[in-house]
C-alpha cells in the first residue's frame, strides 16, 4: 500500500515534535501540545468535475494550528475536537475560509459553497464547491490560510480537471497562484 504525504507529514511531526513556542498576542490561544510540529502546511485537493459541472474542494489543516488561527482571527476560544457549541465552530470555520480561501474561474471570481468539516485525528477536513462551471480554462486560487500565525506557511494545492493533474504550492507571503488548463 502506497505511502500518501499527509502519512509521511504526520509521521514526521511525531518523530521531530518540538516545544515550538506559538504566536500569542491573545489569551484564546491553547498552550503547544506535546504533538505540536515544526512545520506548518495545508493541502487544497479542486477536482473539476465536468458531469456535475463543479469544482469540488477539499482542504486539509493541521487541527492545532486551524483552532489557534480562528482564535486569533475571532477572538474567541475554538475547539474543532470537542466544541461546546459545534454550529459556532463551523460558522467560523465558513467565515476563515471565505476571508482566507477564493476563487477566479476563467478571469471571473466565483463564490464558494461552505459545505462543512470533519475531523480526522490532527487534520481538519473542510470542504466547498463551486457550482455552473460550465468549463475551466484557467483557475486563480487567493490563499492566505494561516498566515495569520506563522511566516514559514506553505499551501500546497493539487488540482484535476479536463483529465490533467497539476500541483504547485503557496509559500508565505505569496497569496497567489494560478493553473492553465486551457491546452
Amino acid at each position: 500500500m502506497p505511502v500518501s504525504f499527509w502519512q509521511i507529514l504526520f509521521a514526521l511531526a511525531a518523530i521531530f515534535s518540538l516545544h515550538m513556542p506559538m504566536v500569542s498576542d491573545t489569551v484564546f490561544f491553547q498552550e503547544p501540545s506535546l504533538n505540536s510540529h515544526p512545520f506548518h502546511v495545508s493541502v487544497a485537493e479542486l477536482n473539476y468535475n465536468d458531469t456535475e459541472k463543479s469544482l469540488e474542494i477539499t482542504i486539509k489543516i493541521f487541527t492545532d494550528d486551524f483552532e489557534n488561527a480562528l482564535a486569533k482571527q475571532f477572538q474567541e476560544k475554538t475547539d474543532l475536537i470537542r466544541p461546546a457549541n459545534p454550529q459556532r465552530m463551523d460558522t467560523l470555520i465558513k467565515k476563515y475560509l471565505m476571508q482566507h480561501f477564493q476563487l477566479r474561474v476563467n478571469g471571473k471570481p466565483v463564490l464558494l459553497n461552505y459545505l462543512g468539516h470533519e475531523m480526522d485525528h490532527e487534520a481538519v477536513y473542510c470542504y466547498a464547491e463551486v457550482t455552473q462551471i460550465s468549463s475551466i480554462k484557467r483557475l486563480d486560487i487567493f490563499c492566505s490560510i494561516l498566515y495569520n500565525l506563522f511566516d514559514d506557511q506553505i499551501n500546497i494545492f493539487h488540482i484535476k480537471a479536463k483529465g490533467n493533474k497539476q500541483s504547485n504550492r503557496l509559500v508565505f507571503p505569496d497569496k497567489e497562484i494560478f493553473f492553465d488548463f486551457s491546452i
